[in-house]
């Protein structure tokens, strides 16, 4: 499953917006090639601290 477009915009001008390379933990963010347009699998980012992937029931 991959990340749904929009999300990994937003998420993308969060990390680049707040100088994520600066985050005191950005575990998985840091090793994310943001200059991709190409959204993640959903699994990659799972992995990034502080994101929490929601799973409808």
């Amino acid at each position: 499953m991959t990340l749904n477009a929009n999300e990994y915009k937003a998420l993308k001008a969060l990390y680049n917006s707040t100088s994520g390379d600066n985050w005191r933990t950005n575990t998985g963010w840091k090793d994310w090639d943001f200059s991709s347009e190409t959204p993640p699998s959903a699994d990659v980012v799972n992995g990034w601290y502080g994101v929490v992937r929601f799973v409808p029931a």
